[in-house]
């Protein structure tokens, strides 16, 4: 029905899902406005279709219609007979004389009246149309009447700044644009803004909150939560390259390109960032938190999304393309090769430049520099990394979401619990790992195994000959090797911490917590809370259940498992500690006899412990109602936290 104005709707129902779910599962669908001589004849053929698919009640459907909105609503064939028709009927609709607007003009001087015109270019052979960069002062000095040297200044791609290229599919020499020329650059007709772009965009438009596409985010990748998205955005380019030819808006100078090509490129390319993504997550977490394995699975992160969107150039992403794009001299970059403005004066004095070379794409498309992979690399990362401007850490927590501290341990957390459902509410916070700050003595060390036939392993390395001599080959945020007394140390500081940290709240958003507490104090937990039998100063309520030793030890094997796998993924709540991954990952950097050791020496610290949460296998705290506990000072039986006594009793 709507021929070529239909090329950016989505070529199926499953397309038409993926475009319309949000990222907290949400579905939000987008209108398509009908032109109105194709009103009377929508609604009988969608009556057929539902009763041919078996949607028995499509026979007596009727469907009322709200008028609201121009857009697309005055659309005629681009030629002076038409137009002056389609703009006598827009304006007759809307009740406005033009003889009223020319009085308007003539009599008051401040008044101003803008006309939006689009023109919508489509071939009848089905091919996709794509703007050719080069042509952009063309394209403009044609329909805008704007003189060319001026037209050739507004968009130059290293120049003005009113213009802004947005590259299709990571082809650099065609690409859409906007622009809003100032007052120099009106032209003919006063000018005040114009764009050119394809309606391939529409595919995968989708407003959810402060983003007009769908993204994919370093977070889903770290939560293994990309297999999905990138499963159903390949799904949609191979759909769209049989049923979706791509028109272009306002424009000449345009390049035609075969469906199966033009969006066969985007599918292939996102499979080779499935593949490469998931590679990155089956990797050693020791190679994982590698910043040249960390740029890449950023940067394939940002490379993915500009294959439908304009890619993010702004100051922390322009970090990240310096990081991950091929460097060259400034005098062999051609200005339309530049991924973001920079000066390519070799005249100026090189000292005022940050770096010798600047990024580029010199060979027609957005590709990475050279990228380490294959056998003696088991985690894909960048190559050569020591030759490349280097990410701040504030970029580093832009990208990640979270300090690069706290990036390590939710790496582990991914590996301890299953993928979250999208529908649930987001009602608890992990915790955050917590530095001694630099100009302060570390704690004092709490634990004393032999170092000589104890020790932590050093981590997985990267063999490659070109980051040898790098010190980023050093993980992220971890401090120099203490020994494992010290590991120890960090480990028992932090459960002490997390356990009251995590403890329970009444229910009701506005309860306070069972914990008397405050945030502050909670924070400089020690060891003598937990010896202190006099609860009734730390819970406003609680139940209580005195241990023998084996439950006692019951209750010490879930807090520090032992060296199983299994542990992991059955524990989902303890995935909410510092502790957990931090005893997690000591697990996986031991011996098999010091991890024992270990062991031993937190059981002896446990031992000495009046009181714990009674731990179940899925959750640290529980609070309800159970006969084998006794309540706070023999009260009635209510909802409390349940507290496992080992000392004397509770008062």
């Amino acid at each position: 029905m709507l021929e070529d104005r239909a090329v950016d709707i989505p070529p199926d129902f499953e397309s038409l899902r993926f475009r319309a779910q949000g990222a907290n599962g949400a579905f939000s669908f987008t209108t398509k406005i009908l032109p109105q001589e194709q009103v009377p004849v929508f609604i009988p053929r969608l009556r057929q279709f539902l009763v041919e698919n078996g949607v028995v009640w499509g026979r007596n459907l009727f469907v009322v219609h709200e008028i609201r909105g121009v857009k697309n609503s005055a659309y005629h064939p681009p030629d002076a007979q038409n137009a002056e028709y389609a703009l006598d009927d827009f304006l007759d609709q809307h009740h406005i004389n033009i003889h009223d607007i020319q009085s308007d003009l003539d009599e008051n001087f401040s008044s101003r009246w803008f006309v939006d015109i689009g023109l919508e270019v489509s071939t009848p052979s089905k091919r996709c149309l794509a703007w050719i960069s080069a042509e952009h002062q063309h394209l403009l000095s044609d329909l805008c009447g704007v003189d060319l040297e001026t037209a050739a200044r507004l968009t130059s791609p290293n120049g003005y700044r009113g213009y802004t290229r947005d590259i299709m599919a990571h082809c650099v020499d065609i690409a859409g644009f906007r622009l809003e020329p100032g007052n120099a650059g009106r032209g003919e007709f006063d000018l005040q803004y114009m764009q050119c772009y394809t309606t391939e965009k529409g595919l995968l438009d989708r407003k959810d909150g402060k983003l007009y596409s769908k993204k994919l985010t370093m977070a889903n990748v770290i939560k293994g939560r990309h297999a999905e998205y990138l499963d159903r955005l390949y799904h949609t380019f191979i759909a769209a390259s049989n049923e979706n030819p791509s028109s272009a808006r306002i424009e000449n100078s345009l390049v035609t390109v075969h469906p199966t090509v033009y969006w066969g490129s985007r599918a292939y390319k996102t499979l080779a960032g499935h593949e490469l993504l998931d590679w990155y997550r089956e990797s050693p977490v020791d190679l994982q938190i590698l910043k040249p394995s960390l740029s890449l699975a950023i940067g394939l992160v940002w490379w993915i999304n500009a294959l439908h969107s304009t890619y993010d150039d702004r100051n922390y992403s322009r970090e990240l393309i310096s990081t991950i794009l091929p460097h060259r001299p400034r005098e062999q970059v051609l200005s339309i090769q530049l991924p973001f403005r920079t000066s390519l004066d070799v005249e100026a004095n090189q000292q005022d430049y940050a770096f010798p070379t600047v990024p580029c794409m010199p060979f027609g498309m957005i590709f990475f520099d050279r990228i380490r992979l294959g056998p003696g690399y088991p985690c894909p990362r960048m190559s050569d990394p020591i030759l490349k401007p280097r990410i701040s850490p504030d970029a580093w927590e832009f990208f990640l979401g979270v300090s690069l501290q706290d990036h390590i341990l939710n790496v582990e957390r991914s590996r301890l619990v299953g993928q979250r459902d999208q529908t649930r509410t987001k009602n608890k916070t992990v915790q955050r790992k917590r530095i001694t700050p630099p100009d302060q003595p570390l704690p004092p060390v709490t634990f004393a195994l032999n170092e000589t036939n104890h020790a932590v392993l050093p981590p997985a390395r990267d063999e490659g000959s070109d980051i040898e001599v790098d010190s980023e080959n050093e993980s992220l945020g971890e401090e120099e090797d203490g020994g494992i007394n010290r590991a120890l140390t960090e480990i028992w500081d932090h459960f002490l911490v997390d356990l009251v940290e995590i403890s329970p709240n009444e229910k009701g958003a506005s309860r306070p917590p069972w914990i008397l507490l405050n945030e502050e104090e909670r924070k400089a937990t020690t060891i003598d809370l937990y010896r202190d039998h006099r609860l009734t100063r730390i819970f406003r309520d609680f139940m209580w259940l005195r241990a023998d030793q084996n439950a006692w030890r019951q209750n010490f094997n879930r807090l520090f498992p032992k060296k199983s796998p299994g542990e992991a993924h059955r524990a989902q709540n303890y995935g909410k500690t510092c502790y957990w991954p931090m005893w997690i990952r000591l697990a996986e950097r031991t011996s098999d006899e010091t991890f024992r050791a270990a062991r031993k020496e937190m059981w002896a610290k446990v031992k000495t412990l009046n009181w714990l949460p009674a731990t179940e296998s899925d959750r640290i705290w529980s609070t309800r109602k159970d006969k084998k506990f006794s309540m706070m000072n023999g009260g009635r039986m209510t909802a409390a936290p349940h507290i496992l006594v080992y000392g004397r009793s509770p008062r």
